[in-house]
């Protein structure tokens, strides 16, 4: 972006950044500015942990699932009957904001971390 975007042109605004609530046991937070489709167009670390922290907020921290590692990583939890199954995808590429993938760099170790719904019984697994 051009420099002259990266500053306020007005010192103080009556406009919120954020307005968050909690009522009747619920979390809201109503965030005016696009700071998601920004995120997605220039990929600004700032904006992501905005985001997530955000969502933890919201969700009271009750995320069923975390995944830390180094690496971008697509993460997809499907439930089948009495199971769970995750779906990881390693995004991590010199071209990874652009297709077609080219080049797997390797990622990890990965720490995976699940919540268990009722009537999925656990048992730790190594693959």
């Amino acid at each position: 972006m051009p420099p002259e975007n990266s500053w306020n042109r007005v010192p103080r605004s009556e406009i919120p950044g954020l307005v968050i609530r909690e009522q009747n046991g619920a979390r809201i937070a109503f965030l005016p500015a696009d700071i998601d489709r920004r995120y997605a167009h220039g990929n600004i670390p700032d904006h992501g942990d905005l985001l997530a922290n955000l969502v933890h907020w919201a969700a009271k921290d009750s995320i069923p699932l975390v995944v830390q590692g180094p690496g971008l990583i697509d993460c997809h939890l499907y439930r089948q009957q009495d199971r769970l199954i995750l779906h990881l995808v390693n995004l991590t590429s010199a071209g990874t904001w652009r297709a077609p993938v080219e080049e797997l760099i390797p990622v990890g170790p990965l720490t995976v971390r699940v919540k268990l719904p009722e009537g999925v019984s656990g048992k730790q697994r190594l693959l």
